[in-house]
């Protein structure tokens, strides 16, 4: 099938700036061509043609990308942790729609519970369910009651940690995660002190790029980060308290930083305000974090790092993510590139996804408003589409074909 975009302002993140009304021609799922502003299209030969100046201010971006999430959870209502995998199957499918109709067609979910996430990926690839494309990891490994015991591979010892990287590797995960150090959420730990062994970190690393895996720690900062670094461990994630050494080691070694930005700093404005409100310590705890999340952010852009947009546990709000970023002191041009060029450099995927380029996939977004002038207006979500086919328009899904049942014949005992 050929379709044609239109008359849209366009964001390709090839080189961070918007260019003047061109027009995208796309061919069963693939981006044939991107044409500059008054090139002649001949209309006639396209199946669909969607004239983007029908919508107000439109801008066609690459579908966003969100390096850091775990579908499974909505937050942290410590109530979550203890639902039937029933119910978190259900949940997980709902925000994977809520992701998609953000705006979001790629995500890399960062740990899940009991093959939550191989199922998810497995019903994904059989149109069972709208969602993104998912990137999973199946459970993080962690050590014996340490960080997320709740969801995790627990190990003691470098023997016990290749057993576990194997264990992921047989479930076809895409990364491995490793908790490296404890978090501001759970109660097992301190976010600066590491719970997992440099053997045992090693043996995963080891393990994992034996199978040509990347491996993420759960980093929130400490003396085991560089260490982690030298061995050889693919993306930090969080990074809260990184210092100046720490980010001269990542520059050093191109070690990309996915910060997740909103998550803490929502908990710590607004904990309390919540459905379940969260305790008071806890707040405080991520009030303070945030303050030096921010100065950590701030250290990384200015060093040059590649750095990936995140959200974590608050779904379909990557745009938060970039409004915070903006907020730091990034431009709004470099915030969508962390969600769209950079982010698919750092998931490996740059050759299918994050830029609007011939022979990449056809995941697009629409939106009201240039947001490389005004971050914000990425939250205006017009229309999604995935693989070629619009998937979302104006907040509602939009079901293709390939997601409703083949129809069925009744069978009446011979009449």
């Amino acid at each position: 099938m050929k379709t044609i975009l239109v008359n849209g302002w366009i964001f390709d993140a090839v080189d961070g700036r918007v260019k003047k009304n061109g027009a995208v021609i796309l061919r069963d799922g693939i981006i044939e061509a991107v044409l500059p502003y008054q090139a002649p299209v001949d209309l006639s030969a396209a199946d669909l043609v969607y004239d983007l100046a029908q919508l107000e201010n439109a801008c066609l971006l690459p579908g966003l990308i969100d390096t850091h999430v775990h579908l499974a959870f909505g937050g942290v209502d410590k109530r979550e942790k203890s639902d039937n995998l029933q119910y978190q199957e259900i949940r997980y499918v709902h925000n994977g729609v809520v992701t998609l109709l953000s705006g979001v067609t790629t995500v890399r979910d960062c740990g899940a519970a009991d093959n939550l996430d191989v199922n998810y990926k497995r019903a994904l690839s059989r149109n069972m369910v709208p969602g993104p494309r998912t990137l999973i990891c199946a459970q993080p490994i962690i050590a014996t009651g340490g960080h997320c015991t709740y969801m995790g591979r627990q190990v003691d010892g470098p023997y016990e940690a290749r057993k576990a990287t194997r264990e992921q590797l047989n479930k076809m995960v895409d990364f491995i995660k490793i908790m490296v150090t404890g978090g501001l959420t759970t109660p097992t730990g301190t976010p600066m002190d590491a719970q997992l062994t440099m053997d045992e970190i090693s043996a995963v690393v080891e393990i994992a790029h034996m199978n040509h895996r990347q491996v993420s720690i759960h980093m929130e900062g400490g003396p085991a980060l560089i260490p982690c670094i030298e061995a050889g461990i693919d993306t930090v994630e969080h990074g809260i308290y990184i210092t100046r050494e720490d980010v001269l080691c990542m520059k050093e070694h191109g070690t990309p930083y996915i910060p997740t930005l909103s998550g803490i700093r929502m908990i710590g404005l607004h904990g309390q305000e919540e459905a379940v409100p969260i305790d008071y310590l806890t707040v405080e705890k991520c009030l303070q974090a945030s303050q030096r999340h921010r100065e950590s952010f701030q250290m990384a852009m200015e060093a040059g790092l590649l750095i990936g947009a995140g959200t974590d546990f608050k779904h379909g709000m990557l745009g938060t993510e970039l409004e915070v970023m903006v907020e730091y002191g990034m431009s709004a041009g470099d915030a969508l590139l962390t969600a769209t060029r950079n982010a698919a450099r750092i998931l490996c995927i740059a050759d299918q996804a994050g830029t609007i380029e011939a022979g990449k996939r056809a995941d697009l977004l629409v939106v009201s408003g240039d947001p490389s002038a005004n971050i914000s207006n990425i939250k205006n979500t017009r229309m999604v589409f995935q693989d070629g086919r619009l998937t979302v328009q104006d907040g509602l899904l939009v079901f293709p074909r390939q997601y409703l049942p083949e129809p069925v014949q009744a069978i009446t005992n011979g009449k």
